[in-house]
């Protein structure tokens, strides 16, 4: 459908910064004409990028720790009682 002397541009807000889970868009268009278009769509969202950079953190703290366990020995020295 074309629009004469409209614009193809639609912007939409949401109220949250991070989304997870499932999420339904709709839309309702109302023409010059009273005419109503309506259209719904469901779609998921996950936050990657968040996910993401701590997913990094934690597999650099588990090679980190291996490392640290490898090259870092403890050891318990017991005293002697003298009597």
């Amino acid at each position: 459908m074309v629009l004469p002397q409209g614009s193809r541009l639609f912007e939409g807000s949401l109220d949250k910064k991070y989304l997870f889970g499932k999420y339904r868009a709709e839309l309702e268009f109302r023409t010059d004409k009273d005419l109503i278009l309506t259209a719904q769509d469901n779609f998921w969202a996950f936050p990657y990028q968040e996910a993401s950079g701590i997913l990094i953190v934690v597999i650099l703290l588990f090679f980190g720790m291996k490392i640290l366990k490898k090259k870092i020995k403890i050891t318990i020295v017991k005293e002697e009682k003298k009597k």
